[in-house]
């Protein structure tokens, strides 16, 4: 009489089989199992059974578990809250241990992602820089510069709110440039646009910013 085991040592596990040949093929052998096999407490807790019952209804279980979680979704979604509350370390442990071993993965689905959805991705980014607009220039004066937001707003206060060279109001504008040493990366003081770009142009020399004093001095007498 054959067994369960010897059963399985068939070609349902040949996995190069598409899914409808294996599940014809497993329909096929699952009527020559023997009936002292697949008594009830047999069929409910033996895994090999329970694998072929699956692979033959495996889109019938698929659409069932689809639609359950779908008319309990707010149920689930809170026994995962309540799940994660109770074992927050084992679960941030779980997710380090996921994210070394899979990061090329992730990383490459993460990049594929953001190709596909760029529009959303730039709104989204769009709406938390303007929901956010403090903590993004602070990451980025940090990023940049290596000043925090308080050392910005005590330099701009300092200043009156004047840009450095012309006396310009900053109050407004689109854009106030932090002015630093290239060299050094010591920070100068706060610019307008304008004067940021002819420090930036002149390349920081003073021979040349004297230069161009001299020539519209000159060019202004000779007209």
């Amino acid at each position: 009489m054959p067994t369960l085991s010897s059963f399985m040592d068939t070609k349902t596990h040949n996995t190069t089989s598409s899914l409808p040949e294996l599940q014809q093929s497993l329909l096929e052998q699952r009527t020559e199992i023997p009936s002292e096999i697949i008594v009830h407490g047999i069929r409910k807790h033996n895994p090999e059974y329970r694998r072929i019952e699956y692979l033959l209804h495996r889109e019938k279980i698929l659409q069932s578990k689809k639609r359950y979680n779908e008319e309990h979704k707010e149920e689930l979604r809170e026994k995962q809250r309540l799940y994660r509350l109770a074992n927050h370390d084992k679960v941030l442990e779980q997710a380090r241990k996921y994210h070394s071993k899979n990061r090329e993965l992730i990383l490459e689905r993460e990049r594929a992602w953001r190709k596909g959805n760029r529009e959303y991705v730039l709104n989204r980014s769009r709406k938390y820089r303007r929901k956010n607009r403090e903590r993004y220039v602070g990451y980025a004066l940090k990023r940049h510069y290596g000043m925090t937001l308080e050392q910005y707003r005590t330099l701009l206060q300092s200043q009156s709110r004047l840009c450095g060279i012309c006396h310009c109001s900053l109050v407004g504008l689109s854009r106030v440039c932090v002015d630093h040493d290239h060299g050094s990366n010591r920070i100068r003081g706060l610019l307008c646009n304008d004067c940021n770009l002819m420090l930036g142009y002149a390349q920081d020399s003073i021979t040349r910013l004297q230069a161009g004093i001299v020539y519209l001095q000159t060019s202004a007498l000779t007209r």
